[in-house]
C-alpha cells in the first residue's frame, strides 16, 4: 500500500510540474510613470514560465483602464513564444482625449485556458499643458525669426545707402 501511494504521489508530481505556469510582472521606470496625453506610455513586462522548459505560445493583453477600471481606454494584444523568461518592451499610445488624472495599465497573459496578470498604475498630464509649452516655442521661433529677418533688412539697407542704391531721406 505504501508503495501505491508513493507510485500515485511521483505521478501527480510529474503531471502537475508537466503542465506550464506562468508568471508576469509589469512596470513602469520612474521617468515614465507619468505621460502626456498624446504621448507614448512605456511599460516593461517580464514572463518567467515556472513549469515545463518547453517553448509555449502566449497570448499577452495590454489594456488601459480609467482610475476606477471600470472602462477600457486602450486594448492591444500579442501572441508570444515563452521558454523560461520573456522580456518586453511595449510602447502603448495614450490618446489626446484623456483627461488629467490617475490610470493603470493591466497586463494578462493567456494560455491553456489560464490566465496571469499584473497591473501597475501611472498619471496622465493635460494635453493642453502640451499644447501651452507648443504655443509659446512656436511664439519664441517666430520672434527669433523676426529680430534675423530685421537685422537682415536692416543690413541690406545700409549697404544700399552706402553703395548709392537707395537715397537718404531726409
Amino acid at each position: 500500500m505504501k508503495g501505491l501511494m508513493l507510485l500515485i504521489f511521483v505521478l501527480f508530481s510529474f503531471s502537475v510540474s508537466a503542465q506550464p505556469l506562468f508568471d508576469v510582472s509589469v512596470s513602469l521606470l520612474p521617468e515614465f510613470g507619468e505621460v502626456e496625453a498624446g504621448g507614448n506610455l512605456i511599460v516593461t513586462t517580464k514572463i518567467i514560465n515556472q513549469g515545463i522548459s518547453e517553448a509555449k505560445d502566449v497570448l499577452m493583453e495590454y489594456t488601459v483602464y480609467d482610475h476606477n477600471r471600470e472602462n477600457k481606454i486602450v486594448e492591444i494584444s500579442e501572441t508570444v513564444a515563452v521558454q523560461t523568461t520573456f522580456s518586453n518592451v511595449k510602447h502603448i499610445y495614450i490618446p489626446n482625449s484623456l483627461s488629467e488624472g490617475k490610470y493603470f495599465i493591466n497586463v494578462k497573459v493567456l494560455y491553456d485556458g489560464k490566465e496571469a496578470s499584473a497591473s501597475s498604475n501611472f498619471y496622465v498630464k493635460s494635453a493642453s499643458e502640451y499644447g501651452k509649452k507648443l504655443v509659446i516655442y512656436l511664439l519664441i521661433g517666430l520672434l527669433v525669426i523676426f529680430v534675423i529677418f530685421t537685422i537682415g533688412f536692416y543690413r541690406f539697407t545700409q549697404k544700399m545707402i552706402q553703395i548709392g542704391g537707395i537715397k537718404k531721406w531726409n
